[in-house]
């Protein structure tokens, strides 16, 4: 049976927000090295999961930066990737623009279990609010933090409030040159 890790990647605030009170997420622009860290860790994944609201804001942005001239190549690269890639969005809306690629699915257990017997590589899954479901259940494999050294105060946190105690390993961390600190933990 193959085992595809489901891993949840962020950027979150040093007090553990992914946007601030207002929803904003600016703060969080990676400089050129955490992009190309980020690039890097795309290498691996083939299949995004998504919640409606960041599946659109998503395929509002990457899509277009294919064609803009003014885009860089780390830019471009990232874009073809996940342009590229399977993405699977979870959403009751009644009407989602779709692209390529894309497909919606409701019944989440029984597709996680699905794609996680299917062949191919990692699964990366995004936006904090599907995040939150799928931590409670526990479907998360590994969690990449990349933690900016600022503090929000409020806003939208990256972790929910535990049901169940998880216990992780650490895997890999990487400190940048403008204080971003990446933390790789992954189950026990």
């Amino acid at each position: 049976m193959v085992n595809r890790p489901v891993i949840y990647s962020q950027m979150v605030s040093l007090d553990g927000y992914v946007e601030d009170q207002n929803g904003n997420i600016d703060w969080s622009q990676p400089d050129e090295d955490v992009f190309h860290f980020i690039l890097e860790l795309e290498k691996r994944i083939d299949t995004h999961i998504y919640g409606r609201k960041t599946y659109e804001n998503m395929a509002a942005y990457w899509p277009n930066v294919l064609t803009d001239h003014t885009a860089s190549k780390a830019d471009k690269e990232w874009a073809n990737m996940w342009v590229n890639a399977q993405k699977i969005v979870f959403t009751r809306a009644s009407h989602v623009s779709l692209q390529e690629h894309t497909r919606i699915a409701t019944l989440m257990e029984e597709e996680l279990i699905d794609l996680k017997k299917q062949r191919g590589q990692a699964i990366s899954l995004g936006g904090a609010s599907i995040a939150e479901t799928f931590m409670e259940e526990g479907y998360i494999d590994e969690f990449q933090l990349f933690i900016f050294p600022l503090l929000l105060g409020s806003g939208k946190p990256m972790f929910p409030i535990q049901k169940h105690t998880q216990k992780l390993k650490l895997v890999e961390t990487k400190t940048f040159n403008t204080g971003v600190q990446f933390l790789h933990y992954a189950k026990n």
